[in-house]
């Protein structure tokens, strides 16, 4: 003789009073449910109500109210929204670390090609006031004749180009363009703008600058990458200032 099916069947109450009903076939499914009402709803402190039979046909009606649907709603929109803003910040600083990295390589380089000049012009006094390059030098509107330090006075280029005056990403570093399948990726570096300054400082003091018409035997060289940002203003990426010393012929 077939045996009718049972189904198992429970309420727990809440401390507001409302009921949460649950239908299922297995002993099993209820306790899983009332596992998932207490993650649900930690605050309220749930209880198997007695007076529910554990077997019956008939089924309860179970649900929520509008006040524990609409905080459950509130609860999981905050936790999307940090997660979210946590996920943004980090991207931001993984590409704000990605570009600080490249530009302290673009700045290393150009300090290089500064500092590997000479200090003075041939036949000129190391304490000229005046830093900056000749007219024959600055004609060509690059740095390829730059053979001294105080040439490199003033250099505002962006985007940034290497001393034949080829933007970086494009050069293949002997004074001509790579071939068009390794050129960078455009807008990378594309509103970037290198920037150098030599100035005489105190012999005492490298640290301060000395005004204009003050001359000294030591020179500092900063090399800047800026990120010329429309939305956020210029933003230096990477700063790099070398002290040189003027030593006399023995």
């Amino acid at each position: 003789m077939t045996q009718p099916r049972r189904e198992l069947e429970f309420k727990y109450t809440g401390a507001s009073g409302r009921g949460f009903g649950y239908n299922g076939r297995s002993r099993g499914s209820w306790e899983l449910a009332g596992i998932l009402l207490r993650l649900l709803f930690p605050w309220q402190r749930f209880q198997r109500d007695a007076s529910v039979p554990k077997c019956r046909i008939q089924q309860i009606a179970r649900g929520f109210t509008l006040m524990e649907a609409l905080v459950a709603l509130a609860i999981t929109a905050t936790a999307g929204s940090a997660l979210l803003l946590g996920v943004t910040s980090s991207i931001n600083t993984t590409g704000d670390c990605l570009e600080q990295t490249i530009a302290a390589g673009m700045a290393q380089q150009l300090m290089d090609e500064v500092a590997g000049a000479r200090y003075m012009e041939l036949g000129c006094s190391a304490h000229d006031r005046y830093l900056q390059p000749g007219g024959v030098e600055a004609a060509t509107g690059t740095r390829e004749l730059f053979d001294d330090i105080d040439d490199f006075n003033g250099i505002r280029q962006r985007p940034p180009t290497d001393r034949w005056g080829i933007p970086l990403g494009h050069d293949d570093n002997a004074g001509d363009r790579r071939h068009p399948n390794f050129f960078a990726a455009p807008g990378g570096i594309d509103r970037w703008r290198q920037e150098v300054d030599v100035y005489y400082v105190d012999a005492a003091d490298f640290t301060r600058k000395l005004s204009s018409g003050q001359v000294s035997d030591y020179r500092a060289i900063e090399v800047r990458i800026v990120d010329v940002d429309p939305d956020r203003g210029d933003r230096p990426l990477s700063t790099l200032r070398r002290v040189v010393a003027y030593v006399p012929a023995m």
